[in-house]
């Protein structure tokens, strides 16, 4: 009998490890806008499954504190209600990178709702093995309890802080708003500031950090301005489009059919997704996957780490995405759907497991003419349930309107 229980569990194992889910997609409007939802919107969660059976999967929501840890609270787990079950799958009709399933719903349903104001993240697991994670993501659900007024304007760095004048250029961005009778003043936490989609590099002004760069104003009661002097606009993304099939034909493609990836610091770029992307139809004939490398030749001795960032990695800077030097030229490859990317190029240094020190710029350049989405977010910490980090007020600009 003990054999017969460790011969399945080594079957089940196996069959775990030959599951992968791929170009995960988790949008309310669109994969160029942050996935914030708002009253009457539904997020939408879709990716492509490579496996060689069909699968068994469960979604699980959980609600997060401010920095995305989910709340171990009964209070806020939201039980009965935070698990998509009974998942529909459809076949995808040309086999390629091994996916044979894809998958796509909205929420909140009948079986999923977010009652609460703040930072959500869901985890695609096995049924019956909740501790197996194929994937992860995150999401905003907002219930504004303020309105917000904002002021962008241009601004430039005094050249003792930034003696580079390129990257003097800022914005200097202004959030004012009153909170109500309701709430305590001392309660009032922090604004969040996220530029299109780099929710792991936010933009914070705290009450707690005051200098001549981010501080908060109030008028000793219940109006409050938060106030941010260095927000550097940056530049245009790069894109790389893979929907000419008579150019990028898998398995293995370059990202530039026309040469190599240059420095831009002094280049201004073209229009871009905000950070986001755009993927063939699952059902499309040539829904390819594909090993694309991508190749960046530097116009200037580099002493940091180099690496690719960009939409199909959440714009999070990873080591494994560390581009290596050949001959002068710089290369990296990752697979990818057919579809357009928004990325670019950083340069950073690896400490353990993560990327310090990383530079946006040294590489893109930094432009007032660029144009950007800011989502803005402000926090409050309730005493409900227990305390939470509630999102009490949101707002979305784009630097388009200046």
């Amino acid at each position: 009998m003990k054999r017969y229980f460790a011969f399945l569990f080594i079957i089940t194992s196996i069959l775990a490890q030959s599951l992968e889910i791929k170009s995960l997609q988790v949008y309310t409007i669109n994969n160029n806008e942050l996935p914030v939802v708002t009253q009457n919107e539904k997020l939408t969660i879709e990716f492509d499954i490579a496996a060689s059976f069909e699968p068994n999967l469960v979604i699980k929501f959980y609600f997060c504190d401010k920095n995305w840890v989910p709340y171990e609270n009964i209070f806020l787990e939201n039980q009965s209600y935070n698990t998509a079950y009974n998942l529909w799958f459809d076949h995808v009709p040309v086999v390629s990178g091994n996916v044979r399933y894809h998958f796509k719903d909205q929420y909140p349903n009948i079986d999923v709702t977010f009652p609460f104001s703040g930072k959500w993240k869901f985890f695609v697991t096995e049924s019956n093995d909740p501790d197996q994670v194929y994937a992860e993501g995150r999401f905003y659900v907002i219930n504004p309890q303020i309105s917000i007024r904002h002021k962008l304007t241009k601004y430039r760095l005094n050249s003792q802080i930034e003696p580079i004048t390129e990257l003097q250029r800022v914005y200097d961005l202004r959030v004012s708003f009153s909170i109500p009778d309701t709430s305590y003043p001392m309660d009032l936490d922090f604004v969040e500031i996220i530029e299109n989609k780099k929710i792991d590099y936010p933009i914070n002004i705290k009450k707690e950090r005051r200098d001549n760069l981010r501080y908060y104003e109030t008028n000793g009661a219940r109006s409050f301005t938060f106030i941010a002097s260095d927000i550097r606009p940056g530049n245009e993304y790069r894109q790389v489009n893979l929907r000419d099939r008579n150019k990028y034909q898998p398995p293995v493609t370059n990202a530039h059919f026309e040469g190599f990836d240059y420095d831009r610091f002094q280049q201004f770029g073209a229009p871009d997704f905000n950070g986001g992307f755009e993927l063939v139809r699952y059902d499309d004939n040539y829904a390819d996957y594909m090993q694309v490398e991508f190749e960046f030749s530097p116009q200037s001795i580099i002493s940091d780490d180099l690496f690719l960032v960009g939409a199909f990695n959440d714009w999070i800077v990873f080591p494994e995405y560390k581009l290596e030097a050949d001959g002068g030229i710089y290369r990296v490859s990752t697979e990818l759907k057919r579809g357009i990317y928004d990325y670019q190029y950083v340069s950073g240094e690896i400490k353990g497991n993560e990327v310090h020190n990383i530079d946006w710029y040294n590489l893109e350049g930094n432009f007032w003419e660029t144009t950007n989405n800011y989502y803005i977010f402000v926090y409050y910490k309730s005493q409900k349930y227990g305390g939470y980090d509630q999102i009490i007020g949101y707002l979305k600009i784009n630097s388009g309107n200046l």
